[in-house]
């Protein structure tokens, strides 16, 4: 009968009167798929990594393991016993903020999140390994398991938890106002000196709602940091073109380096945001500008200088390619930040922004090569452009992406190719690069 049960629950949308036939018929709630591990129950396992691949997209589906959830602990659901692992599995779901309201539910109904000092199995153990998507894997995810993590902290300090909300709630509110916060006396040395730099954080208030940016561009709503503050400055002035704007969503460009981006609807201008390491005063803070983000429409590229990418792999004689998040195209009055967008396991395309004075936490690797400039767009039918090619006296350096959100980096010797690899078929431009010219 658990198995039974469990295909019900998985069939989305779920046939809740068929579940209750089987409660009624006397199907315990309670019943554990694996009867050699005490704490696997049926509503656990269902938690991992719903919803399934090809409802992803489906915002009613996500919201389907809230109701789901709901309707195990309206019928018995023990989850004084079992919540803890519940709230574990969440940590592989997919449903973005229900998460949150889902983590919140089982709380308020007895859910442990730890049985005993040092346990190895507790709830914090599991979100800080997923932390970790901060830098091996998508830094939306971390950024949910952020405000996550916040709420089980608040919740075990005994603090009000409820309030706690992750980014998604903001999408489809409308900016009131903006504050400069100040959580230290040193931040607000450093801030005096710094117009778009934030070394306590931003708040944009959303219809009423403060959400937070914090100095490493963590964001999610959390009240408590208007306690926590000492002061603040209203900036709404400063930022005046995104007063009145609807948040549309949340893009991280890179999420180890803290860049991100803000959409908003019906306009292109976007709210630049770049987490920076200060060495000198071992300060750490964001810099917040708004920018224009487009297909390369309207960028000169006609006097690059210097292009740049970032220091996060480890160079091989043996590669023929190499994927980054980004990489910066130095010109003699601006930089351009290139990155790759597009829904996974699709087609996506290059996007540009310009980022003026660039600002970087991390060393840059400088690509090698004699008098850049623009060659030509790799384009697509209806695809968007999918690269760039930048010719210079010596080499040809170029900038594609294919179905992920990583700008694969291609550097041929124009005295070494063959013209043949110089074909750009199904999407993919094959050039060999050699290494030695990165340093």
């Amino acid at each position: 009968m658990i198995k039974k049960f469990m295909s019900i629950c998985n069939a989305y949308p779920i046939e809740y009167e068929r579940l209750r036939e089987m409660l009624v018929q006397g199907f315990d709630i309670n019943s554990k798929e694996d009867e050699g591990d005490n704490d696997t129950n049926i509503l656990s396992e269902l938690i991992k990594g719903w919803p399934s691949v090809e409802l992803m997209d489906n915002e009613d589906a996500k919201k389907g393991l809230y109701d789901l959830t709901k309707f195990f602990v309206d019928n018995g659901f023990d989850v004084n016993k079992y919540g803890k692992t519940c709230l574990r599995s969440l940590c592989w779901s997919h449903v973005d903020k229900y998460i949150l309201h889902i983590a919140e539910l089982l709380l308020d109904h007895g859910a442990k999140t730890s049985d005993y000092i040092n346990d190895e199995s507790n709830v914090i153990d599991a979100i800080e390994w997923k932390l970790g998507d901060w830098v091996v894997g998508t830094g939306r995810t971390a950024n949910t398991m952020t405000a996550y993590y916040n709420m089980i902290e608040a919740y075990e300090s005994g603090d009000e938890y409820h309030c706690i909300r992750s980014f998604e709630e903001c999408i489809g509110k409308t900016i009131t106002s903006i504050e400069k916060i100040f959580l230290t006396e040193n931040e607000i040395d450093f801030d005096k000196l710094h117009s778009n730099s934030f070394s306590g954080g931003l708040i944009l208030w959303c219809d009423n709602m403060p959400l937070f940016i914090s100095n490493s561009t963590e964001m999610y709503v959390d009240p408590r940091v208007l306690s926590k503050m000492i002061c603040s400055n209203d900036i709404s002035e400063q930022y005046h073109e995104l007063i009145g704007l609807t948040i549309k969503d949340l893009y991280y460009i890179d999420g180890s380096d803290g860049i991100c981006l803000i959409s908003f609807e019906d306009t292109d201008i976007q709210l630049f945001i770049n987490n920076i390491w200060w060495n000198i005063q071992e300060q750490q803070y964001i810099v917040a500008n708004i920018v224009t983000v487009n297909e390369f429409n309207n960028y000169d590229f006609s006097d690059i200088q210097e292009v740049y990418i970032p220091a996060g792999t480890i160079y091989s004689y043996v590669a023929t390619e190499y994927e980054e998040k980004y990489a910066i195209i130095k010109c003699e009055h601006t930089s351009y930040l290139i990155y790759s967008v597009g829904k996974p396991y699709r087609a996506h395309k290059i996007m540009c922004i310009d980022v003026k004075d660039w600002f970087y936490r991390n060393k840059m690797y400088k690509v090698r090569i004699k008098e850049p400039c623009l060659g030509r767009y790799l384009k697509r039918k209806n695809k968007g452009i999918r690269g760039i090619v930048i010719d210079s006296l010596d080499k040809q350096l170029v900038l594609r992406t294919d179905i992920f959100d990583k700008v694969i980096i291609l550097l041929v010797d124009k005295n070494k190719y063959n013209e043949k690899e110089l074909c750009y078929v199904k999407g993919e431009y094959q050039l060999k690069y050699d290494d030695t010219l990165f340093r």
